[in-house]
This record gives C-alpha cells, sequence and structure tokens, in this order.
C-alpha cells in the first residue's frame, strides 16, 4: 500500500516577492540571503511525505520526504497563485 501527504506548504509572500527579484537593490538583498541561507526571501515551500508499506504485515518497505522552495526567476516573479505543474 501506498501512503502520500503533504506535510508542510506555506505560499509566498506575493507583493514582498515581487518587489525582491524586480527592484536591483531588494535582488542583490535577495541573492545576498540565498547565498547565506540556500532559499530566496519570501518564497513558497512545500513538502510532501511517502511510504511504501506491506499492506499484510504493515512492514514499510520504502519511505521518502520531498520539500521544494520557490526560487529566483525573474519570470515568476509576479506569480502568487499555486499551480499544478506536470512532473518531468
Amino acid at each position: 500500500m501506498l501512503q502520500v501527504a503533504i506535510s508542510d506548504a506555506q505560499s509566498a509572500t506575493p507583493v514582498l516577492r515581487s518587489v525582491t527579484m524586480v527592484v536591483p537593490q531588494a535582488r542583490a538583498l535577495g541573492t545576498l540571503k540565498y547565498l547565506a541561507t540556500g532559499t530566496y526571501p519570501f518564497v513558497g515551500v512545500a513538502q510532501a511525505e511517502g511510504r511504501l508499506f506491506d499492506g499484510g504485515t504493515g512492514m514499510t518497505l520504502e519511505a521518502w520526504v520531498d520539500t521544494r522552495v520557490g526560487g529566483g526567476n525573474v519570470s515568476t516573479a509576479v506569480q502568487w497563485q499555486w499551480r499544478m505543474s506536470r512532473m518531468s
């Protein structure tokens, strides 16, 4: 059997994210934050967990956690809604 759950989801802060992507001085500060922490300011985060287990014995065969953090692409600076995308 397979269990999958979204365990954490935080949306981006729309106006502040746009400002830090478009205004050059704010973009420079955002890049410094990225270099220090590995994430851009005011971006969204999503985390999902999954477990594959034997339905008869309850023994876990495999488990995983995947976290995705928003990026610093200028082309998505004004995007503020969650959207579904296809896995490639």
